[in-house]
């Protein structure tokens, strides 16, 4: 299931990742993977541990294995907070770059910054925000520029001005 971002969330609001299918499942798998490393090698740590400790009669012949046993609380923890990250980006957002189907994309532009200039919004500021939006999802998900398409052109150094004015950067 793919969803698309209809429209530009303030740099105030906490927004969730936003992902294309194909990296949030890489990085699902990767972060999935370490936490298997991380529990193998705390294993092997506690079997290191045992076998330390099963070479002595008494607890009180038995050496202080505190850095050993605090390496095995380490990975655990790591192990946790892998399938923690994993849990966060498998419930990430979803976006495509195919844009919804609709019959000029300029007319619901214009609706949109219409409906923002009623609502006494800075039209200036979300159009900027917008832009550097829809960049970072381009750029996100193919590498590309949003202007690649026209590359040269007045039209697309006043976008790459806006872009950079938003303070983004690859």
């Amino acid at each position: 299931m793919t969803t698309t971002t209809t429209s530009p969330v303030p740099a105030s609001c906490d927004v969730p990742p936003v992902l294309t299918l194909v990296q949030r499942t890489t990085l699902v798998e990767l972060l999935e993977q370490q936490a298997q490393r991380y529990y193998a090698t705390a294993e092997e740590i506690d079997r290191e541990i045992d076998a330390e400790y099963a070479k002595y009669e008494t607890e009180e012949d038995m050496p202080d294995l505190d850095r050993k046993t605090r390496q095995y609380n380490d990975l655990l923890t790591a192990e946790d907070e892998a399938e923690e990250l994993a849990q966060i980006f498998r419930n990430a957002q979803i976006v495509t770059t195919r844009p919804p189907a609709v019959a000029d994309p300029a007319d619901v532009i214009t609706q949109a910054l219409v409906s923002a200039w009623a609502s006494g919004c800075d039209v200036g500021e979300l159009l900027v925000q917008a832009v550097a939006a829809a960049q970072r999802t381009v750029y996100t998900s193919t590498d590309e520029s949003l202007t690649s398409a026209r590359p040269g052109s007045w039209e697309s150094a006043l976008v790459d001005q806006m872009i950079s004015s938003s303070g983004w950067d690859r």
